[in-house]
């Protein structure tokens, strides 16, 4: 079996070109299994498994997902954890999902959860609808599940061991307890990119590549501040007004700060207790894109920021 182009139609997905890797005979006897790759946005691959209209993936920029028919009685958009779930080996996993205008309903997963799905070669889903109607669906898999997923790596391994001009960064890595509590906010729909602070001659907040400086914050819980990595005695906060411009995300000292924002751990969203209002990217998430204030929303993939370390003790407000 060898990977190529893609054997069923995934709405949203580059499959007409392969991915940066040659197309390698990697094993691929896997009876019932076929496996495919495609190149995505930003230099990531995309390594699918598939079983009849089922695909588990894997994505180079670290996202996991499952793939199934969508209802059609399913509107399309995304369903955030609360109303999506997946069941693997009786043990519920709440997830978000998204319902794709392509027939495709896809349930992002964490990939801890491969072994249980191994050993149960299936699982069930559930998705809450609008008016709280529920849809839902059972999924059995054949064949050796584990040796199809053990496929994936493979796949990813050629993919960083290829030449490529461009890669994608890697999501960053904060070890515990180093770095005098500084972390990044890397987005959860574009793990290469984080949100940032530019202090000097922009003082913005903007999205900018997880490798680059502007990425380190710290999280003061206490002080409701999120202060800049290397320069803590500034923080990111806006002004109260009914103007857009009003509402972009600033630098300023942060003893001058009047306005609060704190980092909620089960939304992952920035807030301000003043308002309804959330951290979020305008025009979509791409490098250098400006942060505003905007109306909090679970469903706005530019609002959700995953934090990559533990909040550390706040430091003394200066």
């Amino acid at each position: 079996m060898r990977y190529g182009h893609l054997v069923v139609v995934l709405a949203g997905l580059a499959a007409s070109s392969p991915a940066r890797a040659q197309v390698e005979p990697w094993g691929g006897n896997v009876p019932g299994w076929t496996f495919s790759q495609g190149a995505e946005a930003r230099n990531a691959v995309n390594c699918r498994a598939v079983q009849g209209s089922t695909v588990i993936s894997r994505v180079s920029t670290g996202r996991t997902y499952l793939s199934v028919p969508a209802p059609a009685n399913l509107p399309v958009g995304r369903y955030t954890e609360g109303r999506a779930s997946v069941v693997v080996g009786g043990q519920a996993e709440p997830v978000d999902a998204d319902r794709q205008s392509g027939g495709r309903l896809l349930f992002f997963i964490d990939a801890g959860l491969y072994p249980a799905l191994t050993r149960a070669r299936g699982f069930q889903w559930r998705v809450s609808g609008p008016g709280g109607g529920i849809v839902s669906g059972s999924v059995g898999l054949s064949g050796d599940v584990g040796q199809a997923i053990a496929e994936l790596g493979r796949c990813l391994a050629a993919n960083r061991s290829a030449a490529a001009p461009s890669p994608q960064p890697p999501r960053p890595v904060q070890p515990q307890g180093q770095s005098g509590g500084v972390v990044s906010l890397f987005s959860q729909s574009e793990g290469g990119l984080c949100l940032g602070a530019a202090a000097g001659m922009l003082n913005i907040g903007l999205v900018t590549e997880c490798r680059k400086p502007p990425a380190r914050l710290r999280i003061d819980a206490a002080a409701r501040r999120i202060r800049l990595g290397d320069q803590p005695n500034l923080c990111l906060s806006f002004a109260v007004g009914t103007f857009a411009q009003i509402n972009d995300l600033m630098v300023a000292p942060c003893d001058r700060i009047t306005v609060d924002l704190v980092y909620d751990r089960a939304s992952m969203q920035i807030r301000s207790p003043q308002g309804n209002v959330c951290v979020g990217a305008e025009g979509g998430l791409r490098d250098f894109a400006k942060l505003k204030m905007q109306p909090c929303s679970a469903s706005a993939p530019g609002q959700r920021w995953v934090l990559n370390a533990p909040i550390a003790a706040p430091l003394a407000r200066p």
